[in-house]
């Protein structure tokens, strides 16, 4: 294996400068009753089988199942570990606060031994698979990168990039989700994690959550759904922020998703802003990702879980070195796209541009960077497709009467609708009531139905959609006021009792309950456990 030669590089796997190194193998298990003596005898085979070639580079082997031992006494270079704190194929998108289970890496926990065990205090130490499994948020990845450097860790490798051809979809994998194009956000947190990791030192302790949210220049934000890395020179964010940069007129990079004091920008997708020489700026800006189904869910080809639409959007940059009146120029092929900014403001759709202070010439960014003009004018990105109005939402399982109920929707249309109505019906009204649904963003809209119409029982409500003269009605999109069905909220008394299983309804239908599962899950201290029900 290590000597085979790659076709297209040309270089054996023991001399490619781009393989760092060899695990041996991927996950060992043992019989019961296999001694550290048998696991060091195959160990030492397996490195000597390598060394033999002629092989020079780093050799890993996994210690879980209590194998720490062995890893110490064996002829290899190093142990290897993995985590997946929130467990696997959930199924569905996890939305509770995991920073606690990720203050710290390993355990007692066989699967996730301790990286600080003085088994492998002189041994190299690699993640070589890890993921936030099933999480949509983009505030863990900084994180686990912070526990794997407190433990020692040295490389700490994400289990899957989903491809762009089939990221729309979540094709790869259920339980893992990342792709920059269609997850921004958490790709833009992984981007920090990265350079979190290379930033922070070996064996820190960086303290009890929540301590631990901020580490050196980074911060995470379970509650703001954000990643962030701020320092002089780059200001990186994966979700809106009011963090301001201590000197702005110092950055030379700004990555992010939605806005900032820096960049405001309601579109959805990423973009990075880099400076290439004084006043002069290369932007780039990928299409709006809206989620339509839920990632975590059962995936296949025909059920699209993102949809990318190609929206121009306002932009205004604040950067003193571009001044309030800089030109737009577009670099990728096939954008024909120019500006003028006023106040900082400008339109831009998808692309690559290059944004110039007044009176800077563009042989001055060409000067610093010409041996990488071509790789400046790169830009991949799926195109948008035609395709009807999708409504996602998500109901409570469950209210209290009299208590304010919050409803938000998003709506993914190619333009703007020209209006969104929610029509609500319970057991008390004769006749569904409309309320008005206010914007709140790009593709977000919310409404708060008043708390005197939620009486005890069965509640519902539906969403219109109105574009262009045509009215869409959801969750189904059928127009019609009686064939398009309701969204349904259950409304419980505030004196009387919340029923959490109903053996009746389960036996008449034993798939009503499923949504009731009681699980055991760590608490907020290692030395606790709480029951989710």
């Amino acid at each position: 294996f290590v000597q085979h030669v790659n076709r297209y590089s040309g270089l054996a796997y023991q001399d490619d400068p781009a393989v760092v190194c060899f695990e041996l193998i991927n996950e060992p298990q043992y019989a019961p009753g296999t001694t550290d003596p048998q696991v060091i005898e195959y160990i030492n085979a397996l490195a000597d089988a390598v060394r033999a070639t002629g092989c020079p580079k780093p050799l890993f082997y996994n210690g879980w199942c209590n194998r720490l031992a062995a890893v110490r006494e064996a002829r290899v270079d190093g142990s290897t570990f993995g985590w997946y704190p929130t467990g696997l194929v959930a199924g569905h998108s996890l939305r509770r606060n995991f920073l606690p289970l990720v203050n710290q890496y390993g355990g007692s926990d066989v699967w996730n031994p301790s990286m600080r065990s003085e088994l492998v205090a002189r041994k190299a130490k690699i993640v070589y698979e890890f993921d936030a499994a099933d999480v949509p948020g983009s505030y863990m990845y900084p994180a686990m990168a912070r526990a794997f450097r407190s433990g020692g860790a040295q490389i700490a490798t994400q289990f899957q990039y989903d491809p762009l051809p089939l990221a729309p979809f979540n094709q790869g994998w259920q339980t893992h989700y990342l792709n920059l194009v269609c997850t921004p956000q958490k790709a833009v947190s992984f981007l920090i994690a990265g350079e979190a990791f290379r930033r922070l030192p070996r064996l820190q302790d960086c303290g009890p959550y929540p301590v631990s949210t901020r580490f050196g220049p980074l911060r995470v934000s379970y509650e703001e759904d954000l990643s962030e890395l701020v320092t002089e020179c780059d200001f990186f964010y994966s979700n809106s922020t009011r963090t301001a940069p201590p000197v702005p007129d110092k950055l030379q990079r700004v990555i992010g998703c939605g806005s900032s004091c820096v960049l405001r920008y309601e579109g959805t997708g990423a973009y990075f802003l880099e400076k290439l020489a004084e006043g002069s700026w290369r932007l780039e800006v990928y299409p709006d990702a809206v989620w339509v189904n839920d990632p975590y869910g059962t995936h296949s080809l025909s059920r699209e879980v993102v949809r990318l639409f190609w929206r121009e959007w306002p932009m205004e940059i604040r950067l003193g070195d571009l001044g309030d009146d800089f030109t737009v120029e577009p670099l990728n092929e096939g954008n024909q796209v120019r500006a003028q900014a006023a106040a900082g403001k400008c339109r831009l759709h998808p692309g690559v541009y290059l944004l110039q202070r007044s009176g800077v010439t563009s042989a001055e960014w060409k000067k610093a960077r010409l041996p990488h003009e071509a790789g400046l004018r790169e830009f991949f990105a799926l195109p948008g497709k035609a395709a009807p109005t999708v409504v996602r939402h998500e109901p409570v399982p469950g209210w209290v009467e009299g208590k304010a109920l919050p409803v938000s929707f998003t709506v993914a249309t190619p333009q703007e609708p020209d209006a969104v109505a929610l029509e609500f019906d319970s057991a008390a009204s004769e006749a569904p009531r409309p309320l008005p649904v206010q914007r709140e963003g790009a593709y977000g809209y919310a409404v708060s139905v008043p708390g005197e119409w939620l009486t005890p029982g069965q509640t519902r409500y539906r969403l219109t959609v109105r574009n262009a003269g045509a009215v869409e009605v959801f969750p189904t999109g059928e127009a019609g006021s009686e064939s398009s069905g309701f969204w349904h909220v259950p409304v419980f008394s505030r004196s009387g009792p919340v029923p959490l299983f109903d053996a009746d309804r389960h036996q008449a239908n034993p798939q009503s309950d499923l949504a009731w599962k009681k699980t055991l899950v760590p608490g907020m201290t290692d030395s606790h456990r709480a029951v989710r029900i």
